[in-house]
């Protein structure tokens, strides 16, 4: 379809979702990142804590503490000069 105007637009969010992680043992930012992955969270529900085991059998605790919501923005990327006054 050929308009006579065209826009571009990108749009995003920046929220953050906090999680504390606890085991005896140190871990790696891999096993770190794993035991989020297989933490069966529901967003909606904060202050949960799952545990999670790794390969070797030790047990990591997993609590997600929510959402904190950031602005989301957007910004027009193409035809910024052809949009009507406001």
């Amino acid at each position: 379809m050929m308009s006579k105007y065209k826009y571009r637009l990108e749009e995003w969010s920046e929220d953050t979702r906090s999680y504390t992680i606890e085991c005896d043992i140190k871990l790696s930012k891999d096993e770190v990142d794993f035991a989020i992955s297989e933490a069966d969270i529901n967003y909606e529900e904060s202050e949960t804590t799952h545990k999670i085991p790794l390969g070797d059998g030790t047990i990591v605790h997993v609590t997600y503490h929510g959402n904190e919501w950031g602005d989301g923005s957007s910004e027009i990327t193409e035809g910024q000069e052809d949009l009507e006054d406001d």
